[in-house]
């Protein structure tokens, strides 16, 4: 239930996502999950006055380090001043990309059976303060569907080369200082066509002939509305087929059509497919290697 402030329209709920800022409260609750997850036992030093657990240390002296490019000698050596001084950093001096940045670095050096735990707390955080970005495989991402979400989870734990292709493509979304639309549309489709390869156990078969090829193999059927999805996809990949073939790059194709929301849309809809075809071929028996 809505508290009462909301409920009699003294505080208003935002009228849009959280994408290009980031506000006190939602920064605030981030750093309490980050808190939580990666520095909780920072303040239990043992007998000898070193940390208890030495992972969270290590984690600031990172940070220190490789992210903020301060000078070590200047990071207090005591476990409680040195996370007081990544929690100043962070809750009074970063812009956006910073916060999001501290994230994703957290997640790639942390504790990794933290992982897990400090995703699901972010995401459920990020939704209910209108972010306009979720966490999906280790990375901060221009998402709030949660359908979209599943299905890009879902696929990421698809065979490694398929889920090499969408994380490549999941990384040129992403990018915050130069992302590359067309050239994460590329792997997105690739992810596609190396699953169709798997299934037909043929490792040069092209996306265009491999819905023939795998329905004449008669143990994957596809209804009439699949086959003209899977026609669609087609289309798109003949269009960045130059770039998949090391033909051109991913300037020479349409240098100012590719948007961030087609880019999505295809990783959305190639981590669909992917999930239908595994799931197609776990039921006709064939195993993806």
């Amino acid at each position: 239930m809505d508290l009462f402030s909301y409920r009699n329209g003294i505080t208003k709920y935002p009228d849009s996502f959280q994408t290009d800022s980031v506000s006190q409260g939602l920064k605030n609750r981030l750093w309490s999950c980050l808190n939580r997850s990666y520095f909780k036992d920072i303040y239990y030093p043992d007998i000898y006055g070193e940390l208890q657990n030495k992972n969270h240390f290590i984690l600031c002296r990172l940070i220190y380090d490789r992210l903020l490019k301060l000078p070590l000698d200047s990071l207090p050596r005591e476990g409680k001043k040195a996370h007081l001084a990544i929690r100043n950093y962070y809750l009074n001096d970063t812009k956006r990309f910073e916060i999001y940045d501290l994230i994703e670095f957290c997640i790639k050096h942390g504790f990794k059976p933290y992982s897990k735990g400090f995703t699901e707390c972010a995401n459920k955080i990020l939704t209910e303060e209108f972010s306009g970005f979720r966490i999906v495989g280790g990375q901060v991402t221009y998402l709030t569907n949660e359908q979209e979400i599943s299905a890009i989870e879902n696929a990421l734990t698809s065979n490694n080369e398929i889920s090499e292709h969408l994380n490549t493509a999941l990384q040129h979304l992403s990018d915050k200082n130069k992302p590359d639309y067309p050239n994460s549309i590329k792997e997105s489709i690739s992810a596609v066509e190396s699953m169709c390869r798997k299934i037909l156990d043929d490792p040069n078969v092209t996306l265009g002939a491999a819905l023939k090829e795998i329905e004449k193999s008669g143990k994957i059927t596809f209804h009439g509305a699949e086959k003209q999805a899977f026609s669609n996809l087609f289309g798109w990949a003949s269009v960045f087929g130059g770039i998949r073939h090391g033909k051109m790059n991913s300037e020479e194709i349409y240098p100012e059509e590719i948007y961030q929301e087609d880019a999505r849309f295809m990783l959305v809809t190639c981590s669909a497919f992917t999930n239908l075809l595994r799931v197609k071929a776990d039921k006709a028996g064939i195993k993806i290697k």
